[in-house]
């Protein structure tokens, strides 16, 4: 089914699902249609409130929605819940897809057979979802580099941290730095390392680059377990120079901020993915358009605004 919409919710995103959302569970009020939604990862806050949002408007429109996916974040470890997702013959399915090319051959085949297929979060390269669903990365990695460009004048020396190659949401942050870095003359860009979700890589990645590079004073941080990862180091390490920027907003970082470790965050909002991502389902089973094409705007969540009610209401959480 070819994709007819792109919701873009314009603040940024990562990876999960614990506590009050009910790993796996079902919402559900008198309608026999299921939806299947298969996450990233499950285990963490970002990807929790994705499912919350889902579950929470399933309730609301009368439809049955099951969660699942792997402990981890790879495609590998995805493609099983994925085939085992599809084998249930839904009525729709939403994924949040861990790669933007490894899971196409089994979404073409679900797609093909006529049922709406949507993208949360993260999607794919093909065109055949009936929606897309997920923040305007491109523009949260060049509001992240504004963000530490203005902090430093300017001037000095800048790291990016990301997961790994392939991962489309993460692809389109670390572009949108980089090009975002061209206005910027008196900036270094010191190259992007991959650190997968391994703390002791980004903290192996981070002593290296500050050993060899005296003035390094920025890393951006590409999606959650970077950025906890890389604010632990700043606090262990004290390395009160170096301006970081991360993204996403769980409880970790939010600890983090508050503690003057992590500068600032470029925060998304998964719950409003999870019920665009069910809403479009809705539209799809009874015959309608889903063309809403709207960006919300990113939160820019820093030490001296974290405690405004505002921000606080946006912070991660495993629980509904």
């Amino acid at each position: 089914m070819k994709k007819t919409s792109m919701v873009a919710l314009g603040l940024v995103g990562s990876l999960a699902l614990t506590g009050g959302c009910g790993s796996g569970g079902e919402a559900s009020s008198g309608n026999s249609a299921n939806i299947e939604l298969v996450l990233g990862r499950l285990g963490d806050p970002f990807t929790a409130q994705i499912a919350c949002g889902a579950e929470e408007e399933a309730k609301k429109l009368g439809y049955k929605v099951s969660v699942s996916g792997p402990g981890v974040w790879s495609a590998s470890d995805q493609m099983p819940f994925l085939n085992a997702a599809i084998a249930k013959n839904p009525n729709a399915l939403l994924v949040e897809a861990t790669d933007t090319k490894a899971l196409n051959a089994p979404l073409k085949t679900y797609a093909d057979s006529g049922k709406p297929l949507i993208t949360v979060d993260s999607g794919i390269d093909q065109d055949f979802t009936f929606a897309a669903i997920g923040s305007n990365n491109y523009n949260g990695g060049k509001q992240a580099a504004e963000a530490y460009a203005k902090a430093v004048g300017g001037k000095g020396q800048v790291l990016i941290v990301n997961v790994a190659p392939g991962i489309g949401v993460t692809d389109e942050r670390q572009k949108g730095f980089e090009d975002a870095l061209k206005n910027y003359p008196d900036i270094k860009y010191l190259g992007t390392e991959f650190a997968g979700d391994d703390a002791g890589k980004v903290a192996e990645i981070i002593h290296a680059k500050k050993a060899a590079n005296r003035d390094l004073n920025g890393i951006f941080a590409t999606a959650t377990l970077v950025g906890e990862a890389a604010g632990s180091v700043v606090s262990t390490d004290n390395l009160k120079d170096i301006y970081l920027v991360a993204f996403d907003a769980s409880p970790k970082e939010a600890e983090l901020v508050q503690a003057g470790n992590i500068d600032a965050l470029i925060v998304q909002k998964p719950r409003l993915m999870g019920q665009l991502g069910v809403q479009a389902a809705a539209a799809a089973l009874k015959g309608e358009t889903f063309t809403a094409e709207s960006e919300t705007g990113y939160a820019e969540i820093t030490p001296e605004n974290i405690s405004d009610p505002d921000n606080q209401a946006l912070l991660y959480s495993t629980e509904c």
